[in-house]
């Protein structure tokens, strides 16, 4: 496979899985919906816990690569550092919602984050190692496809005094373009083994179906 075919391969995995996770009856009813505001509110809950468990995963996949692929894992590093503490900005929005910081903190991630969570790290510790690529790949093109229309219409959902507490998808959708980018050329110009472009394939196909069940946990949990 040719570089620019495993890249066509790689825009249609993604857009296949933001297309399942738009079509979900949680971002229908986020994007227009009565029950925005609580269903927003519900997402950031679980964005607290599943960031704050999961952002310290990705450095074992750089540990699990061949030294010699350097580059790759010095990034791989340098992106989980970004990552890590963005949790809070989903806790600053809660704040600005009116939950309570200790309320926020004793709460407890339900079964489609636990799930997510469990994916993420089994493919980034058990799996070949490309497979965090894939994770990655398929969070941030999700957040850069999604991020800027969530963002826009629950702030029309929110109350006068609410409009800031965006941040958690507002950041993510600017941050993401450069970090997608940024994946894109170093998968590019280290994902050349057939066996480890099938894996990131499959992983970012597989994360579209996992993502899903936990907007559909998360939606069915709420009243």
């Amino acid at each position: 496979m040719t570089e620019e075919a495993f890249l066509a391969r790689l825009d249609e995995a993604l857009a296949s899985s933001v297309a399942r996770i738009r079509r979900s009856p949680f971002v229908e009813e986020l994007l227009g919906g009565p029950r925005a505001r609580d269903l927003y509110r519900g997402y950031l809950r679980e964005a607290y816990h599943y960031v704050r468990l999961t952002s310290g995963f990705t450095p074992l996949a750089a540990r699990r690569m061949d030294p010699s692929l350097l580059e790759l894992r010095q990034w791989i590093l340098h992106h989980s550092a970004d990552e890590m503490g963005h949790e809070l900005m989903a806790r600053e929005d809660l704040l600005e919602l009116g939950d309570h910081a200790a309320s926020i903190e004793g709460s407890r991630p339900g079964p489609g984050t636990l799930a997510w969570v469990h994916f993420f790290h089994y493919q980034v510790c058990v799996r070949p190692p490309f497979a965090a690529l894939g994770v990655l790949y398929f969070l941030e093109g999700m957040a850069v496809a999604l991020a800027p229309a969530v963002a826009s219409a629950v702030g029309r959902a929110l109350g006068a005094g609410e409009r800031d507490a965006v941040r958690f998808f507002r950041e993510h959708g600017e941050l993401d373009q450069k970090h997608v980018s940024e994946q894109r050329t170093q998968i590019a110009r280290h994902c050349i083994d057939e066996a480890d472009r099938e894996v990131v394939l499959e992983t970012v196909e597989q994360a579209g179906y996992v993502k899903r069940f936990m907007l559909d946990a998360l939606r069915e949990s709420l009243p």
